[in-house]
């Protein structure tokens, strides 16, 4: 059975319009929280929710990781949030359950080609690229692909 975002695509008349609820990083690292926005957003009536997921070690290098003060300042306390907040593999799989569960579609955002790879093992119905990664073609042909 197709998907309702596969019927969007092939112009079906009566899936005309997609609601995505974005909770990207709106879990704050807890996998509970996941799982309750889901459902939420399943009780207000859309179709996918859109996470994001991230490999640090695939975006930063390991003297960033290992001391993000010797960056840019920016990165001195948005390391340490993203390090908090990166759900796990075993979540996603979990999430993705919930998903298949409740009838939403998953989306995600990933950051890197390894989570795309990690992603594509998810069976999402999408991914969406960030719009900093609107030229990063090697993300975007792993996504594609």
């Amino acid at each position: 059975m197709a998907s309702k975002l596969e019927k969007i695509f092939n112009a079906d008349a009566d899936a005309s319009v997609y609601i995505v609820a974005e909770i990207g990083i709106n879990h704050q690292g807890n996998l509970q929280t996941a799982l309750g926005l889901i459902d939420a957003a399943k009780n207000a009536g859309v179709d996918a929710v859109k996470f994001q997921k991230r490999d640090l070690t695939e975006i930063y290098t390991k003297e960033i990781l290992d001391d993000h003060t010797t960056a840019e300042w920016n990165l001195d306390y948005l390391i340490p949030l993203l390090k908090e907040i990166e759900l796990s593999k075993n979540d996603y799989l979990k999430i993705q359950e919930k998903c298949k569960e409740v009838g939403v579609e998953l989306i995600v955002t990933p950051f890197d080609t390894v989570s795309a790879e990690f992603c594509s093992t998810l069976n999402v119905a999408a991914f969406k690229i960030g719009s900093m990664d609107m030229v990063n073609i090697p993300l975007i042909e792993k996504c594609a692909s």
